[in-house]
């Protein structure tokens, strides 16, 4: 198995990108998040790889850390998820954003990435999501939040969303409150309370 790769940018896109090492060039598969973090063509790069092989064709999939790389493992391990649509699931935002989508049960975020339907997120859900509550990832342990703590955080984004502000604003003030406050458990009206500090535009 090829751990890493590190070298020289040959060319890159949106998707995918070809590093130079030693003469040998290499065509690595990216997700759009890893794709902003490398740089300029003729900079040097190290990406943490995993190989797939398919039909006797080799495919090399990069990413920018070694959590990144174990998420997309464990996301290719849900049924009905290749490579590719893994792929473009981490295209879609950050690998923390998708470890808290997944452990706190929300299907609407996870339906925000494109090419993400309802039964391919509450598929995601349910096979990961007792996974990742058990695993470190950049050595913080997740907590699993509870059936009933969701539903008061989607009561509390559908609020929001109610006094006009967009998804993503809210989405944002949510997650922000959550993490700015130790108590573990909220009510619909607390969490509305904590989130609109943190709304800066409608």
């Amino acid at each position: 198995m090829i751990f890493a790769l590190e070298g020289k940018v040959v060319s890159k896109s949106p998707t995918e990108v070809v590093i130079d090492v030693g003469g040998v060039s290499y065509l690595v598969y990216i997700p759009v998040t890893v794709y902003d973090k490398i740089g300029d063509v003729g900079s040097n790069v190290k990406l943490y790889t995993y190989l797939i092989v398919k039909d006797e064709e080799m495919f090399l999939y990069g990413f920018s850390s070694v959590e990144e790389r174990e998420f997309f493992k464990l996301l290719i391990s849900v049924s009905g998820i290749g490579p590719k649509m893994a792929q473009a699931i981490m295209s879609g935002m950050s690998v923390e954003e998708l470890k808290n989508s997944i452990v706190q049960g929300d299907v609407s975020t996870l339906v925000s990435i494109p090419g993400v339907g309802k039964k391919t997120a509450e598929r995601v859900i349910v096979e990961l999501r007792d996974k990742i509550a058990k695993i470190e990832f950049a050595g913080k342990p997740l907590e699993f939040i509870s059936s009933d703590q969701v539903e008061v955080r989607n009561e509390a984004l559908l609020a929001l969303i109610s006094l006009g502000f967009t998804r993503q604003v809210a989405e944002k003030a949510i997650r922000l409150a959550i993490k700015e406050n130790e108590k573990k458990e909220f009510t619909v009206e607390e969490l509305v309370k904590l989130a609109l500090r943190h709304v800066t535009s409608r």
